[in-house]
């Protein structure tokens, strides 16, 4: 992966322009299994809302976006 030259694998890491190419707005949060363990099971839920979380064209946009890049595989 172009952005991680050194081989190290990132607890957490926020993703956003590669996500959906600047297209609409739309980010996203990635974090490592260790850090979604966490959070997993009743009551242990992180919970943050914004007003534009889950627009549907976004996410729809994000979804063919990544599905073109796992295609080409640009990085390769």
């Amino acid at each position: 992966m172009p952005v991680n030259p050194w081989n190290l694998e990132p607890d957490i890491m926020s993703v956003a322009k590669g996500i959906i190419s600047s297209y609409l707005p739309l980010a996203a949060t990635i974090v490592s299994e260790n850090i979604a363990s966490q959070f997993a099971g009743d009551g242990n839920q992180l919970r943050h809302v914004f007003t534009s979380r889950g627009h549907p064209v976004s996410a729809a946009a994000s979804l063919k976006n990544i599905e073109i890049i796992e295609k080409r595989k640009p990085f390769s």
